[in-house]
Order: structure tokens, then sequence, then C-alpha cells
């Protein structure tokens, strides 16, 4: 008991000191910058899934991870991406590799951020009831995980959306949009705001999926 509550505690001080690093970022850390680093975790994770699977070319590696690209995908314009960059590489939250000379996430970093700090960082904004996508914990990730009751569910507004649901203002509002384009970013983003507004076991569910996703275990 002892040694877990040491643990726990290391970590928090660990994510404490992450906080303290994002605060002291020159320009804030904002909703946009989030998005971009699961993105690039989703470029990272398909470019593994790639090389295991023999299709992998650095043709492919130069446009995926082009400003160009980036922008398109995640609804950001280019030179905020560019900020983005720049706030997240002095957050701590990604380096630039030397072997690519591409942006590569610091996993470890983000996961901590994530599950400690989004939701002082991004609190939760409510809305009215509207048709949506489902996102926290009625999202498609956790269809057969968890059981939840009734009432209207959390989602991101969509007037193509299938659900009515309360709704949720996404930590961006290019969130959903990006969502649609990739399904892995969608369970990123959908964890995300489990993380923001769940109770103490949603928290506790979602911070272990997100950390079995971010392994590529999941």
């Amino acid at each position: 008991m002892a040694i877990t509550m040491a643990i726990a505690l290391a970590t928090m001080i660990i994510a404490t000191k992450r906080l303290n690093c994002i605060y002291r970022t020159e320009l804030s850390m904002k909703g946009q910058d989030i998005l971009l680093l699961y993105k690039l975790v989703c470029l990272e994770q398909a470019e593994r899934r790639m090389v295991a699977a023999h299709e992998f070319s650095e043709i492919y590696r130069r446009n995926a991870y082009s400003i160009r690209n980036i922008s398109d995908k995640i609804g950001v314009g280019k030179s905020e991406v560019s900020n983005a960059l720049r706030r997240c590489h002095t957050a701590q939250l990604l380096t630039i590799s030397l072997s690519t000379q591409l942006p590569k996430v610091n996993t470890r970093a983000l996961e901590e951020f994530s599950v400690y700090g989004l939701k002082y960082v991004f609190p939760v904004t409510l809305g009215g009831v509207c048709r949506g996508m489902e996102t926290g914990i009625t999202a498609p990730i956790f269809e057969g995980v968890l059981h939840t009751g009734g009432g209207h569910p959390p989602v991101w507004s969509d007037p193509q959306g299938s659900t009515m649901g309360v709704q949720i203002l996404p930590i961006y509002h290019t969130v959903p949009s990006a969502s649609k384009k990739d399904p892995d970013l969608y369970k990123y983003m959908s964890l995300i705001d489990s993380l923001r507004m769940g109770k103490a076991r949603e928290i506790k569910l979602a911070s272990e999926m997100l950390s079995k996703l971010l392994r590529g275990d999941l």
C-alpha cells in the first residue's frame, strides 16, 4: 500500500513539474496544440503499421508530415500549425528527431499532461441538447467496456450527427471534422473528453485505455 502511494505521489510530482513547464511557455498552450499532438501520434502509429506491412515509403513520410497536409487534416491554418509546433516543443511535449528532422511526440509527457492537467487547463464547457457525434464515455471506443445509464450522452455538435445529446465543446472547434477524417484520432479525442469531464471511475478507465492506445496495445 505504501509503495503504491509513493508511486502515485511521484507521478503527481512529475505531472506538476510538466504543468509548470507548460505554464511558463512563452505562449500558453492552446486547444489546437493538443489536437496537433494527437494527430502526430496517429501519424507515427500509422507509419509503424506501414513499416510492419512493408508498405512504408519516404514519399509517404514527407507528404504526411508536411505542414500543408497536417493543416488540411486537422483544420488549422498552416501558420498556426507552425506556431503550435513551437509551443509544444517549448513545453517539452515534442522533440525533433535527429534522424528524420521531423517532430516526434514525447508520448510519456503527453500522457501525463492529458491525465493530470487537461481538465484544469482546458475545462469542459457544456451546452444545450443538440444533434452530434458521441464523445466521452459513450463514444465508440468505450463500446462493450463501460455501461452507462440513461439520459442524453455527451456529443460534439454536428448537424449530420446521428445522436441527440448534451453538447460538449471540444478542446478545439475542428475536432469533430478532424475526427471524421481519422478514426484513430477520434479515439484519442473521445478519451481526452473522458479525462476532462469524467467521474473518478471513468477517468481511471480512460487513463488506462489512453496508455494502451499510445503503446499500440488497443
